[in-house]
C-alpha cells in the first residue's frame, strides 16, 4: 500500500517540545469522493522568537519539501513563546488515488467513519536531533472545527472525543445546516498518534445519499 502522509510534526520538533494542531473541516470535505488538501494551523512552543529559531524551522520545512507559511511568533507563558505556521494536511477518501499532501498524519474516511492516521515511519520523524530541546516532541493538543456547510442536518456519533469542551462517547449529535462544533481529542489520543501506523477513530456519521 502506498505510504500516505498528511502533516509532519518532526520539523517543528527541532526547536520545540510541544505542538498544538488545529484546523477547520467541512462536512463537504468528508462527503467528497476526492482526496483533498486542507490547511492546518500548527502552534509550536519555542524557547524564543529569535530570528534564527524561526529560520531554522523554515529550512527544515524546505528540506522535507513541505510548503509552510510562517504567520507569527508571540508570547506564551512565562517560560515559553510560540510560533504559528500554516501547513497542508490531507483528507483521504480513496487509497487508490493520488494523495495531495505527504507529510505525516492525515484524516481518513471509510465506512462512514472519520479517523486520524499516522504513517509507518511517523514515530521516527518525531525524534529531534537538535540541541535546542529534548529528543522527543510532544503533541499537546489536536482539535478541529467541524462545519456543516450543507443544506441538511449532519449527524455524528463521536467515539470518545470532546465536543464543544464536553466529553462525548457513542451519543448522536446533530449539527444543523451552517452550524459548527469544536472537536478536540483526549490526551490518550494525542499520545497514540505519536506512534507509527496509529489510527484513532473520531466519529461515525450519517448522511443522505
Amino acid at each position: 500500500m502506498k505510504k500516505i502522509i498528511g502533516i509532519c510534526f518532526a520539523i517543528v520538533a527541532l526547536v520545540a517540545c510541544t505542538v498544538k494542531l488545529s484546523t477547520v473541516l467541512n462536512v463537504s470535505d468528508i462527503l467528497s469522493d476526492q482526496n483533498k488538501a486542507l490547511m492546518v494551523d500548527v502552534r509550536v512552543v519555542v524557547m524564543s522568537c529569535a530570528d534564527e529559531n524561526i529560520e531554522k524551522i523554515k529550512r527544515e520545512f524546505e528540506k522535507r519539501k513541505i510548503t509552510a507559511r510562517y504567520n507569527k511568533c508571540g508570547s506564551g507563558d512565562m517560560f515559553n513563546e510560540y510560533a504559528d505556521f500554516s501547513l497542508p494536511i490531507a483528507i483521504v477518501k480513496d487509497l487508490s488515488k493520488p494523495v495531495p499532501v505527504e507529510n505525516g498524519i492525515y484524516f481518513y474516511v471509510a465506512d462512514d467513519t472519520l479517523s486520524l492516521r499516522t504513517s509507518d515511519n511517523f514515530a521516527s520523524l518525531l525524534v529531534s536531533d537538535s540541541d535546542l530541546m529534548s529528543d522527543k516532541i510532544n503533541i499537546s493538543s489536536i482539535e478541529f472545527s467541524l462545519t456543516n456547510d450543507g443544506m441538511s442536518d449532519f449527524v455524528i456519533n463521536p467515539l470518545l472525543v470532546f465536543v464543544d469542551e464536553s466529553p462525548v462517547f457513542n451519543t448522536e449529535i446533530t449539527i444543523p445546516s451552517f452550524s459548527k462544533v469544536l472537536i478536540k481529542l483526549p490526551d490518550v489520543a494525542n499520545k497514540l498518534l505519536e506512534k507509527s501506523n496509529a489510527e484513532y477513530p473520531l466519529f461515525r456519521f450519517v448522511h443522505n445519499d
